[in-house]
């Protein structure tokens, strides 16, 4: 039998540990919550777009264990120590729950806003967020981020200042490729239509296809200046440009 890759027994030596600690305590098995939550993390079907909570965010620490693949979302391993949610703008109590309500029914349900077409605090079950927040604690290593500084871009004003800038730019279609296969192929593959539209037969362009990358779509998540920079997404930019043969 082979080995496990590494990443993978990181997670179990982490979960172990809670498994360990809550026996010491004589506390509820939270092993069997936290391995819920690992299936709930991975699962494609708790949505209907085909998108999972890992399809955008890692499970792990990225900079340790890097797998070559760049994610629209942030790392969540200890995410319940943080009080605001960024990309959703929730703050205060409850702020983490609210936004993965908001994040299966936008990305995975494709619902449309949060608040307004439906409400994210009904879209999972109290059962389901713990047990997300436990699989995600019992990952952690305790040096993750408290803060995010890159948040998404969704004023029409500073969301066209943005997408200008980005189409200013000269983009390398050789870098971009590489760009694009870390972090567009998993739903555009090479370029087609997959989870998301072909980005081949899309009548969008530069500011345009800028405009989606930094402020995402009914089901496409955006990318923060922090996951891509302005050159990156003007890299890919480029790389679609061959694609479409111009």
């Amino acid at each position: 039998m082979g080995s496990l890759p590494r990443r993978d027994l990181v997670r179990a030596a982490s979960i172990g540990a809670v498994v360990v600690a809550a026996s010491l305590c004589n506390a509820a098995p939270i092993e069997t919550v936290a391995l819920e939550g690992r299936r709930l993390f991975n699962d494609a079907s708790l949505g209907t777009t085909g998108l999972a909570c890992a399809t955008c965010h890692a499970d792990f620490d990225e900079k340790a264990l890097p797998d070559g693949l760049i994610r629209p979302g942030h790392q969540l391993p200890g995410v319940s120590k943080r009080t605001a949610s960024v990309g959703w703008g929730f703050t205060g109590e409850g702020a983490i729950a609210k936004a993965m309500g908001a994040c299966t029914g936008h990305f995975l349900r494709g619902k449309g806003v949060p608040g307004t077409d439906f409400d994210p605090a009904a879209e999972l079950s109290a059962e389901q967020t713990g047990a997300l927040i436990a699989y995600l604690d019992a990952v952690a290593t305790g040096s993750e981020p408290l803060t995010l500084d890159a948040g998404r871009i969704a004023g029409a004003e500073d969301l066209g200042m943005a997408s200008q800038a980005i189409a200013t730019l000269t983009g390398d279609g050789a870098r971009g490729r590489t760009l694009f296969f870390a972090a567009c192929n998993s739903c555009h593959p090479a370029g087609a239509a997959g989870i998301g539209k072909s980005v081949v037969e899309s009548k969008f362009a530069g500011t345009g296809l800028a405009r989606y990358v930094r402020n995402g779509g009914r089901v496409m998540p955006w990318f923060t200046s922090d996951r891509l920079t302005d050159q990156d997404v003007a890299d890919i930019l480029a790389f679609i440009q061959t694609l479409k043969g111009q």
